[in-house]
């Protein structure tokens, strides 16, 4: 088995190499994701092992041909199997898609001839430790009725509450003024424009209002024409 680095080599050449000397099928998850940054060693052997061993059991692949479903490690077995949960688990630890937790040589050896009940001639190189107990599969039924329930979860319609608040409504113009509460200001109604008597102190207010206007008015026009006036002057100087 080729060790490859992907700080060494580019993602383009391990495509390269995979699509022409390998299978899809039996592609440990770092050798579909190039872009995880992690080393393709003697671990994706250990995976192809694996596949190989699930397709002389079951004669199917565990993964197909999915991409998703080989960097996710989800496969079942079938109810219908007529093998020990033993060899299910052996299968599912050697299916583990991060290559650091998945076993070497050394542990799937002594495994599967412990289930023998024969001593393992395999040495031990990397003084790998052996676990006391191996992760369980999980079988067709139970993935069908795990997806069911996630389904009806999704599909359950939301129910609907109602507020006990009722919604604040708007004072309207001649309405009266509610009672002060304390610290708290009362709502001030609104007020609805309404035209004044003519009458004798009103136009004489409204005719001194215009005056300073027009006063107002005549005072900037004549700041205006001045200043132009100066302009005109340094123009000409």
């Amino acid at each position: 088995m080729i060790t490859f680095s992907p700080q060494l080599i580019s993602p383009f050449a391990h495509y390269h190499y995979e699509t022409r000397y390998t299978t899809l099928s039996y592609r440990a998850p770092e050798m579909v994701n190039l872009y995880s940054g992690k080393m393709i060693t003697t671990k994706a052997d250990i995976w192809a092992m694996g596949c190989l061993l699930y397709k002389l059991c079951f004669f199917t692949l565990p993964f197909g041909e999915s991409q998703v479903a080989i960097c996710d490690g989800s496969f079942t077995i079938p109810d219908n199997s007529r093998y020990s949960q033993d060899m299910h688990c052996l299968i599912r630890y050697m299916l583990e898609p991060d290559p650091e937790k998945r076993p070497d040589i050394y542990q799937i050896s002594y495994i599967a001839f412990r289930m023998a009940r024969r001593h393992c001639p395999v040495p031990n190189l990397h003084n790998s430790h052996i676990p006391t107990k191996l992760p369980e599969p999980i079988k067709t039924s139970e993935a069908v009725a795990k997806k069911s329930q996630i389904k009806a979860r999704l599909t359950d319609p939301v129910p609907t509450t109602e507020t006990s608040i009722a919604p604040r409504q708007r004072p309207k113009a001649g309405q009266a003024q509610p009672l002060s509460i304390s610290g708290i200001l009362p709502i001030q109604p609104a007020l609805t424009p309404c035209q004044t008597p003519n009458i004798a102190t009103g136009a004489s207010q409204s005719t001194g209002f215009v005056l300073c206007i027009r006063c107002t008015f005549m005072h900037r026009m004549n700041l205006g024409i001045k200043l132009f006036l100066l302009m005109l002057m340094n123009f000409k100087s």
